[in-house]
Protein backbone atom coordinates (compact mmCIF):
# COMPACT_ATOMS: atom_id res chain seq x y z
CA UNK A 1 0.00 0.00 0.00
CA UNK A 2 3.03 2.50 0.86
CA UNK A 3 3.71 1.94 -3.05
CA UNK A 4 0.62 2.95 -4.00
CA UNK A 5 0.57 6.05 -1.62
CA UNK A 6 3.99 6.96 -2.87
CA UNK A 7 3.04 6.80 -6.64
CA UNK A 8 0.02 8.81 -5.64
CA UNK A 9 2.03 11.47 -4.06
CA UNK A 10 4.46 11.56 -7.00
CA UNK A 11 1.54 11.96 -9.16
CA UNK A 12 -0.04 14.80 -6.88
CA UNK A 13 3.58 16.57 -7.09
CA UNK A 14 3.87 16.30 -11.01
CA UNK A 15 0.63 17.83 -11.35
CA UNK A 16 1.03 20.55 -8.94
CA UNK A 17 4.43 20.89 -10.43
CA UNK A 18 2.58 21.87 -13.80
CA UNK A 19 -0.41 23.22 -11.95
CA UNK A 20 0.90 25.80 -9.61
CA UNK A 21 2.86 27.89 -12.11
CA UNK A 22 0.01 27.63 -15.17
CA UNK A 23 -2.02 29.18 -11.90
CA UNK A 24 0.50 31.96 -10.99
CA UNK A 25 1.22 32.78 -14.99
CA UNK A 26 -2.60 32.96 -15.79
CA UNK A 27 -3.96 35.01 -12.32
CA UNK A 28 -0.56 37.20 -13.34
CA UNK A 29 -1.50 37.73 -16.45
CA UNK A 30 -5.33 38.44 -15.98
CA UNK A 31 -4.33 40.74 -12.93
CA UNK A 32 -1.92 42.71 -15.23
CA UNK A 33 -4.83 43.02 -18.14
CA UNK A 34 -7.23 44.06 -15.66
CA UNK A 35 -5.03 46.72 -13.69
CA UNK A 36 -3.67 48.24 -16.84
CA UNK A 37 -6.97 49.46 -18.21
CA UNK A 38 -8.01 50.66 -14.69
CA UNK A 39 -4.93 52.57 -15.19
CA UNK A 40 -5.56 53.89 -18.48
CA UNK A 41 -8.89 54.68 -17.15
CA UNK A 42 -8.26 56.59 -14.41
CA UNK A 43 -5.33 58.73 -16.16
CA UNK A 44 -8.33 59.63 -19.07
CA UNK A 45 -10.64 60.78 -15.95
CA UNK A 46 -7.82 62.93 -14.61
CA UNK A 47 -6.99 64.32 -17.43
CA UNK A 48 -10.75 64.73 -18.18
CA UNK A 49 -11.11 66.58 -14.39
CA UNK A 50 -8.00 68.82 -15.25
CA UNK A 51 -9.62 70.10 -18.44
CA UNK A 52 -13.17 70.80 -16.41
CA UNK A 53 -11.66 71.91 -13.60
CA UNK A 54 -10.00 74.67 -15.71
CA UNK A 55 -12.87 75.62 -17.74
CA UNK A 56 -14.93 76.34 -14.62
CA UNK A 57 -12.42 78.05 -12.49
CA UNK A 58 -11.19 80.48 -15.20
CA UNK A 59 -14.46 81.72 -15.26
CA UNK A 60 -14.42 82.81 -11.52
CA UNK A 61 -10.50 84.08 -12.03
CA UNK A 62 -11.50 86.96 -14.33
CA UNK A 63 -12.88 89.42 -12.55
CA UNK A 64 -10.61 89.27 -9.94
CA UNK A 65 -8.07 89.44 -12.30
CA UNK A 66 -9.64 92.30 -14.31
CA UNK A 67 -9.88 94.23 -10.96
CA UNK A 68 -6.56 93.16 -10.28
CA UNK A 69 -7.55 91.73 -6.50
CA UNK A 70 -4.72 90.14 -5.95
CA UNK A 71 -5.97 88.70 -2.99
CA UNK A 72 -9.35 87.41 -4.79
CA UNK A 73 -7.23 85.34 -7.30
CA UNK A 74 -4.77 83.99 -4.21
CA UNK A 75 -7.76 82.93 -2.33
CA UNK A 76 -9.10 81.30 -5.75
CA UNK A 77 -5.98 79.60 -6.05
CA UNK A 78 -5.24 78.47 -2.75
CA UNK A 79 -8.82 76.28 -2.92
CA UNK A 80 -7.78 74.95 -6.38
CA UNK A 81 -4.30 73.74 -4.65
CA UNK A 82 -6.43 72.46 -2.00
CA UNK A 83 -7.68 69.43 -4.32
CA UNK A 84 -5.14 66.25 -3.58
CA UNK A 85 -4.23 65.66 -7.53
CA UNK A 86 -3.43 69.28 -7.86
CA UNK A 87 0.93 69.47 -8.04
CA UNK A 88 0.42 73.24 -8.89
CA UNK A 89 -0.69 76.00 -10.22
CA UNK A 90 -0.43 79.93 -11.23
CA UNK A 91 -2.47 83.04 -12.87
CA UNK A 92 -0.16 85.42 -15.08
CA UNK A 93 -1.57 88.80 -15.82
CA UNK A 94 -1.64 90.18 -19.46
CA UNK A 95 1.92 90.79 -19.86
CA UNK A 96 3.11 87.44 -17.73
CA UNK A 97 3.22 88.27 -14.63
CA UNK A 98 2.81 86.68 -12.14
CA UNK A 99 -0.25 87.25 -9.79
CA UNK A 100 -0.84 84.20 -7.42
CA UNK A 101 0.21 80.67 -7.57
CA UNK A 102 0.43 77.30 -5.36
CA UNK A 103 2.45 74.54 -5.29
CA UNK A 104 5.06 73.41 -7.76
CA UNK A 105 3.87 74.90 -11.32
CA UNK A 106 7.41 75.75 -12.49
CA UNK A 107 8.65 71.88 -13.29
CA UNK A 108 7.46 70.12 -15.70
CA UNK A 109 4.42 67.14 -15.14
CA UNK A 110 5.20 63.95 -15.87
CA UNK A 111 2.87 63.79 -18.27
CA UNK A 112 2.40 66.73 -21.35
CA UNK A 113 -1.80 66.00 -20.72
CA UNK A 114 -1.21 66.88 -17.31
CA UNK A 115 -0.99 70.50 -17.47
CA UNK A 116 -3.46 72.94 -18.43
CA UNK A 117 -3.47 76.50 -19.91
CA UNK A 118 -6.87 78.64 -20.50
CA UNK A 119 -6.59 82.35 -21.53
CA UNK A 120 -8.49 84.20 -19.09
CA UNK A 121 -10.85 86.71 -21.75
CA UNK A 122 -13.09 89.58 -19.97
CA UNK A 123 -15.68 90.18 -22.15
CA UNK A 124 -17.55 93.69 -22.70
CA UNK A 125 -20.88 94.73 -24.79
CA UNK A 126 -18.47 95.79 -27.48
CA UNK A 127 -15.03 94.53 -26.59
CA UNK A 128 -12.99 91.55 -25.45
CA UNK A 129 -9.40 91.37 -23.70
CA UNK A 130 -6.98 88.90 -22.90
CA UNK A 131 -6.38 89.77 -19.30
CA UNK A 132 -4.48 86.76 -17.84
CA UNK A 133 -3.67 83.15 -18.24
CA UNK A 134 -4.39 80.10 -15.56
CA UNK A 135 -2.16 77.02 -15.86
CA UNK A 136 -2.91 74.12 -13.64
CA UNK A 137 -0.55 70.98 -13.41
CA UNK A 138 -1.89 67.94 -11.70
CA UNK A 139 -0.28 64.44 -10.53
CA UNK A 140 -0.65 60.65 -10.74
CA UNK A 141 0.41 60.06 -7.41
CA UNK A 142 -3.17 58.57 -6.05
CA UNK A 143 -3.50 56.89 -9.24
CA UNK A 144 -0.25 55.08 -8.35
CA UNK A 145 -0.99 54.90 -4.55
CA UNK A 146 -4.69 53.20 -5.79
CA UNK A 147 -2.70 50.71 -8.05
CA UNK A 148 -0.38 49.64 -5.61
CA UNK A 149 -2.98 48.74 -2.63
CA UNK A 150 -4.98 47.17 -5.66
CA UNK A 151 -1.70 45.04 -6.83
CA UNK A 152 -1.72 43.97 -2.46
CA UNK A 153 -5.40 42.90 -2.96
CA UNK A 154 -4.26 40.92 -6.19
CA UNK A 155 -0.91 39.50 -4.51
CA UNK A 156 -3.10 38.06 -1.93
CA UNK A 157 -5.53 36.83 -3.89
CA UNK A 158 -3.04 34.53 -6.26
CA UNK A 159 -1.47 33.79 -3.08
CA UNK A 160 -4.67 31.97 -1.26
CA UNK A 161 -5.65 30.67 -4.86
CA UNK A 162 -1.85 28.46 -5.26
CA UNK A 163 -2.89 27.72 -1.09
CA UNK A 164 -5.79 26.24 -2.20
CA UNK A 165 -4.54 24.42 -5.60
CA UNK A 166 -1.94 22.85 -3.08
CA UNK A 167 -4.23 22.22 -0.08
CA UNK A 168 -6.80 20.14 -2.23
Amino acid sequence: MSEQSGKIHSLSYKLLIIFVPLVCVAGVGLFAVLEYGQYRSQRADLIEALDELVNVQSSAFIPAVWELDTEQVAKLLHEVGRLPQIQGGVVLDSVGGVLASTGDWESAPSSPEFRAERLLIHKTANDQETVGKLIVTVHSAQIYQELIDRLKVNGLVLAVLVWALVAS
